[in-house]
């Protein structure tokens, strides 16, 4: 068989719109908005909507937020791929218009932060539930967690330097089911677990700072499927 494909490899600008309040003890944000065309036409909504919980002067929070947003991990994943596989099958002569993409990420997420101070260790958790749709994509659900402690090693005036290991891990239901021939997929690993050893700098000034951080680690990945490439005799 032979294919062909048309589509676009460049996002156009998207749209959102919000309002975010910050009151002592808590923060809210919700956004609204429309994201570009994808390459197999149209568009479709996205947004945001947070609500986050400050109990104490020292930093500590938690939050749960709902998310609708386009998924980013490859060019493909959003824009999609218009095609026509043309194929010979006992002597009949075979046209078949294929279609695939626009794929968004639907998600509910928890997150939480406790505050060592100055010289304690500080600790950060988070939990996503993903349920990714899309253009002749089979829902795939997912969960996604990153878990984190930090340890300050030196705060002088104007000065947070912190070093901790951490640990993000992803997974979903399927992944070789969302792929076109020739042309990839998004991301989508059955198990990925990646731990890492992170260090973190901040320095800020009258009017102005700025942050630096540096992490090295390991990923162990699992996923079914891969790209097709196919060449004409």
């Amino acid at each position: 068989a032979t294919g062909s494909a048309t589509g676009h490899v460049w996002q156009t600008p998207q749209f959102l719109l919000g309002v975010d309040n910050r009151e002592p003890h808590h923060h809210w944000r919700a956004a609204l908005g429309w994201t570009s065309p994808s390459g197999i036409g149209g568009g479709t909504v996205q947004g945001l909507l947070r609500y986050t919980v400050i109990p104490s002067h020292s930093g500590s929070n938690w939050s749960v937020h709902l998310l609708r947003n386009s998924v980013r991990q490859t060019l493909l994943s959003y824009n999609g791929v218009q095609e026509h596989i043309h194929a010979t099958a006992h002597g009949q002569s075979l046209n078949i218009p294929y279609t695939w993409g626009a794929a968004m990420r639907n998600q509910v997420g928890a997150s939480g932060y406790l505050s060592g101070g100055k010289h304690g260790w500080s600790y950060i958790g988070t939990l996503h539930l993903n349920a990714i749709t899309g253009q002749n994509i089979q829902t795939n659900y997912g969960a996604s967690t990153y878990l984190a402690v930090m340890h300050p090693v030196y705060t002088g005036p104007g000065w947070w330097v912190t070093v901790g290991p951490s640990l993000y891990a992803e997974t979903y239901a399927r992944n070789a089911s969302f792929t076109s021939p020739g042309y990839g997929g998004y991301f989508s690993p059955q198990m990925m677990a990646q731990p890492s050893l992170s260090a973190s700098a901040s320095h800020w000034w009258q009017g102005g700072g700025i942050n630096m951080s540096a992490a090295i680690g390991y990923q162990w990945l699992h996923q079914g499927g891969g790209p097709y490439l196919g060449f004409s005799p």
